[in-house]
């Protein structure tokens, strides 16, 4: 009874330390817009930067599931450490795959896979995680064998090449750490040999969108773990409003095992509830990977003024580790007295979204909101936006 009373306790003492924390962050001022343009003489419209999520999304999430194998017996081979407290492996995995393709396959989740392959035959779970790659879902290295540091180089770059030599023109960018824990040696042969640039930890209160750079690594933590042992649903709302306020991150991690739930159903049930209140928030659901890609193409998108309503975009990126091109969102904003009629790209009129929620796709199309223009593509060098308005005594 005391024990129980002490957890009690000891939850109520996170909570409110979560509280503050939020009391804190909220008044910190956040630069929500960047990258780089040449501004001419003013017009009608302006050039405002890149936003730091597309698509009139208020903030970016990620979902990291950890913990899952592509050997039906691995869990009879896992080391003491792990195998006393996870059980069922496959069946855990096998029915998220199945909820998610069926239920919402337009979310893509980060997972953490561990690669060992003790019986020599794991083209099953290649095959399907391969297919996961394409539809848009990380597939992180979460070791061979799940160890605790120090490791030898061959489990954590031998995982690497696991996932490398299985999935076809998939380079690995994120390596979430076993346990949380790591050494410099560790990082500095993922630098060094690799294309990982993204290090995930279990270091809590991640809420900000991290800053990334094509050559360093840069290590992100989470800001709410989802478990049958934590009261997460407060966490959770909490965690979103902070997000919004800021437009900042929200990582939200769990583990397909028994370590976390009870069994299957539960960490289904917890997901689509997460996924629920993340899509009703309007959050830009993206992966490390993803928000990689991101920031390299917003660092090196150039938009310089042509004439009063035209602007010229510059680009001339080649993503490195096989990234994938995604979409940007360029931000103009409309003088006083204006409303916008249309929106072209070299004379090709774009579709007009008119509600302002989080949109997913690849464009081209554009939002009004009040005086500012979203206009969201793929970046092209030498394409020119053009915006057209007429004065309006409203």
């Amino acid at each position: 009874m005391k024990e129980e009373t002490s957890t009690k306790r000891r939850r109520k003492l996170q909570l409110a330390l979560l509280v503050i924390v939020v009391s804190v962050i909220v008044v910190v001022p956040m630069v929500s817009i960047h990258g780089k343009s040449k501004k001419g003489e003013k017009g009608i419209i302006t050039f405002d930067g890149l936003t730091r999520t597309y698509g009139g999304c208020n903030y970016a999430a990620i979902i990291r599931v950890d913990d899952l194998i592509v050997d039906n017996n691995f869990s009879k081979e896992l080391p003491n450490t792990l195998i006393g407290k996870n059980k069922y492996f496959n069946n855990y995995e096998n029915a998220l795959i199945d909820w998610m393709l069926k239920n919402k396959p337009n979310v893509p989740l980060t997972i953490g896979v561990i690669t060992g392959c003790p019986s020599g035959n794991c083209s099953y779970y290649w095959n399907i995680y391969s297919v996961l790659a394409r539809r848009g879902w990380e597939i992180a290295s979460h070791s061979r064998w799940h160890v605790r540091p120090p490791r030898k180089p061959e489990d954590y770059l031998g995982s690497i090449k696991d996932i490398e030599s299985n999935i076809t023109n998939y380079s690995v960018v994120t390596y979430i750490a076993p346990f949380g824990k790591f050494s410099m040696s560790e990082i500095l042969n993922l630098k060094k040999k690799t294309c990982v640039r993204v290090l995930m930890t279990t270091w809590p209160f991640q809420i900000r969108i991290p800053r990334f750079r094509r050559n360093d690594i840069v290590k992100i933590g989470f800001t709410v773990k989802l478990s049958q042992h934590l009261p997460w649903k407060p966490y959770l709302w909490i965690a979103i409003h902070m997000a919004k306020t800021i437009r900042g991150l929200l990582i939200v991690y769990t583990h397909a095992t028994s370590y976390d739930w009870r069994n299957p159903s539960s960490l289904i049930h917890a997901l689509a509830y997460t996924i629920g209140r993340l899509e009703q928030s309007n959050a830009w659901v993206t992966t490390p990977r993803e928000l990689f890609s991101y920031e390299l193409e917003v660092n090196s998108i150039e938009v310089i003024r042509i004439n009063t309503t035209s602007f010229k975009i510059l680009y001339s990126l080649k993503l490195p580790c096989n990234l994938n091109i995604v979409p940007v969102t360029l931000k103009f904003k409309v003088a006083k007295g204006y409303l916008v009629k249309t929106v072209l790209i070299d004379g090709k009129i774009l579709p007009r979204y008119f509600n302002k929620t989080c949109k997913i796709s690849e464009g081209p199309w554009y939002l009004v909101s009040e005086r500012e223009v979203y206009v969201t593509l793929l970046p092209r060098n030498g394409e020119i936006i053009t915006i057209i308005s007429e004065g309006s005594k409203k």
